[in-house]
């Protein structure tokens, strides 16, 4: 009876529209599941962050974060104006890593970076070794 497009049912279209919507929020999910394959460090890992130092006692320094089970990390340290450490390590069946440091000196700047094998790189800039003292009361 009436040809006006305006009188066809609606329900087709708003079906359509949370469709292509769910699609879109899937490949969304998707494109973040990939990303979280990355390297990831603690929150204090950071720029001018601070790392005890080495007072003749052979004491380490140690860096740890996460990565996806089994994953190759390399760790690089540039500490001083001529030294660099260079590690390459594999994160444990549940993602998580630790590198221990080579003993530094007090006083000694340098930064750390820690690459995944996706090529993603976390880098903390300006790290100082010194004395680290915990307090509470």
């Amino acid at each position: 009876m009436d040809s006006c497009p305006c009188s066809r049912p609606v329900s087709g279209l708003i079906w359509r529209a949370a469709s292509i919507q769910k699609l879109l929020v899937l490949i969304f999910v998707s494109g973040l599941s990939v990303n979280d394959a990355s390297v990831r460090m603690p929150s204090f890992f950071s720029d001018n962050m601070a790392l005890q130092a080495d007072h003749g006692t052979g004491t380490p320094s140690f860096i740890n974060g996460f990565a996806t089970s089994l994953e190759p990390i390399e760790v690089v340290v540039s500490y001083g104006t001529d030294r660099t450490f260079s590690t390459q390590i594999v994160a444990d069946a549940a993602g998580h890593f630790v590198v221990q440091l080579d003993p530094v000196p007090a006083r000694t700047t340098g930064w750390i970076s820690v690459t995944g094998k996706d090529g993603k790189t976390v880098r903390a800039n300006n790290v100082i070794w010194g004395d680290i003292f915990f307090c509470s009361g």
